[in-house]
């Protein structure tokens, strides 16, 4: 016999009174009824990691007894109230589990409403025995409540203190500086850096619940949260102000365990769900997929599907459980290049990892299942609106034809080719460019911008972009012309800040490789980068592509190798050269027409059609 009964409307949904018991080993028992979404029921909604489905807990539903997992039974009983009933939302028993394409894709669509319409989110992080010292990890997070809550904005602001460091004997090695954590301590009243506390805070903050993919929506859209973790409890709010203290600390000393909490933007947006954070998302599933990237779930479709409830109605995306994950991630990637009308989310793609010859996602995906490493180019990854390139003026993304987001079929120009890859480990531009002569002119400028080998390195080693970028404090800026200030910076006597320096230097090169074209060029690619690789200027691209062309199949397939950094040709000169090869009294001089590519009407160069797999 069923417990389950149709739902009446779409905004139906299913509901639990947990009943009450006095005693911690009575049977669960509750009562099911459904209600209307539209008519603002009183309810709590419960949030959790399902855990192991093997050898199942059970509740009684009007009588009739379902398994659930042991972690939802744990959870219920220790929720339950004595003699009183509580009114629940639990997925495992509000949605039929077994109708997989009906009630249940139905009912997934309605998440984001079921969590930010509830009374409060409880969040149930597992029993007590789940963390070492839990006693330490709550007291520490009163201790930070009771002495941060009344002066965070100081706290946020304070400057910390360093102690004298002897002198930098390496510049690359940032850790012989030292901070003062004891400074801190004294000033703020707060638990010094040995307590035990910090660290079972830390280990508190990796327990299954905060990677889960799931989870993130549902604490993300309450009105009101509460972590629950055996018969212990903590407020959303401290738990906010944890989890920005212990990041806070972690800038501020450099202190490891400060920072172990994994994607500290992620996490801070998971446990507070603050309105800012909420507006900046809502309108971007791909902003949502990056940052939740590598978040664990049972079907990698969750991926997406977990987060449609905080992208809002406008999205296209449909639950269906039956495509592959590699046609749904493919899919909110079209999506996005039809909404924005650019290829930056290409960026987004893992090039240094990814192997299209074993790949479940076509080449242009990103595989959301893998936590991506920095790339180097892409601005979705830096969360800026600005453009930090345009090598393609204002030219909007042209999709040929319809896709069943298994192929990417768009337009562009093929522009040059990969004739050599520099190792990394080369950093005497002058010496490169000794080995490639046809890079330089008759007076030994570089061709394309008439600048002197060390200029053209110094520019393209950090592709063109102000350093501070990576403080992400700051808007999208280009280095051009502060390339001096840079240089006297690197070499003048503040080690600190030439320490800086060097590490965000190996921090923007470690996933690239120096390239050189066969029409004389100098750039940098992926990891993955081959001799024989396209460059190609595609239409709404702001950076150039690197495409492969496919081998042994048909003509005008390629793979995405990656976006590209192609040293003077990162502004539209690209589409400036395309032209003049079409017309020989084209004055170069003229570009206003590249801010006009967007509007309606023939471009002066020749495009063609590129199917990349």
């Amino acid at each position: 016999m069923s417990i389950y009964k149709p739902l009446e409307t779409p905004t139906s949904v299913r509901l639990i009174e947990l009943l009450g018991s006095t005693k911690a080993d009575s049977p669960l028992r509750c009562r099911i009824h459904h209600a209307d979404l539209d008519d603002s029921p009183a309810y709590y909604a419960l949030s959790y990691v399902w855990g192991d489905e093997s050898n199942p807990g059970a509740i009684y539903c009007d009588g009739i007894p379902l398994p659930i997992t042991r972690s939802l039974a744990a959870a219920l009983r220790h929720l339950r109230l004595p003699g009183k009933a509580l009114v629940v939302w639990a997925d495992a028993i509000c949605i039929n589990q077994n109708d997989t394409t009906g009630e249940k894709e139905a009912q997934i669509t309605l998440m984001g409403r079921v969590y930010s319409q509830a009374a409060e989110v409880l969040v149930w992080l597992g029993e007590e025995s789940a963390l070492e010292d839990p006693k330490a990890a709550f007291e520490c997070a009163q201790q930070l409540w009771d002495r941060l809550a009344s002066r965070f904005d100081d706290f946020k602001t304070w400057r910390v203190q360093y102690k004298p460091a002897e002198d930098i004997p390496d510049l690359t090695k940032v850790d012989n500086i030292v901070h003062d954590m004891d400074a801190i301590n004294r000033h703020f009243s707060i638990p010094p850096a040995g307590s035990p506390g910090y660290e079972a805070l830390d280990r508190l903050l990796q327990l299954p619940w905060f990677t889960r993919a799931w989870t993130f929506q549902e604490s993300f859209l309450a009105a009101g949260r509460r972590f629950v973790l055996g018969g212990r409890s903590i407020d959303g709010e401290v738990m906010m102000l944890v989890v920005e203290t212990l990041i806070i600390l972690g800038r501020k000393t450099g202190r490891s365990y400060f920072t172990a909490v994994g994607n500290t933007w992620s996490l801070c947006s998971m446990v507070s769900g603050q309105q800012p954070m909420r507006a900046a998302f809502r309108d971007s599933l791909i902003g949502l997929l990056s940052l939740r990237r590598g978040a664990a779930c049972k079907l990698p479709s969750d991926l997406v599907y977990s987060l449609l409830g905080i992208h809002g109605e406008s999205s296209a995306i449909c639950v269906e459980y039956n495509k592959p994950f590699g046609q749904v991630f493919g899919e909110a990637i079209l999506e996005h290049i039809r909404n924005s009308g650019s290829l930056s989310v290409l960026g987004q793609v893992d090039v240094a990892t990814s192997d299209p010859s074993t790949a479940s996602v076509p080449s242009w995906v990103p595989d959301w299942r893998k936590v991506s490493s920095h790339h180097l180019f892409s601005r979705v990854h830096y969360a800026l609106e600005d453009q930090l390139y345009s090598c393609t003026g204002s030219s909007k993304v042209r999709l040929l034809r319809p896709t069943e987001a298994t192929e990417l079929h768009i337009t562009g120009v093929e522009f040059d080719k990969v004739i050599a890859i520099i190792p990394r480990e080369t950093l005497d531009f002058e010496l490169v460019f000794s080995q490639f002569r046809s890079l330089l002119n008759k007076d030994g400028l570089y061709e394309p911008t008439g600048e002197v080998p060390h200029v053209v390195g110094m520019r393209t080693k950090c592709a063109d972009l102000d350093i501070s970028l990576f403080d992400k404090e700051v808007g999208a800026k280009r280095l051009g012309s502060d390339l001096q200030l840079l240089t006297e910076l690197m070499f003048s006597g503040d080690k600190s800040t030439a320490v800086g320096l060097h590490s965000k230097f190996r921090i923007m090169s470690q996933d690239t490789r120096p390239i050189v074209t066969r029409d004389s060029k100098f750039g940098l690619a992926p990891l993955g980068v081959r001799e024989g690789d396209v460059v190609c200027l595609m239409l709404g691209g702001e950076v150039p592509l690197l495409l492969r062309p496919s081998v042994g199949g048909p003509e005008g397939k390629y793979t995405f190798v990656g976006e590209c950094y192609l040293h003077g040709f990162m502004d539209g000169e690209g589409l400036v050269v395309s032209r003049s090869r079409m017309c020989s009294l084209y004055d170069k001089a003229e570009t206003a027409w590249l801010h006009r590519l967007h509007e309606p009407q023939p471009f002066p160069f020749v495009t063609a059609e590129f199917c990349i797999r």
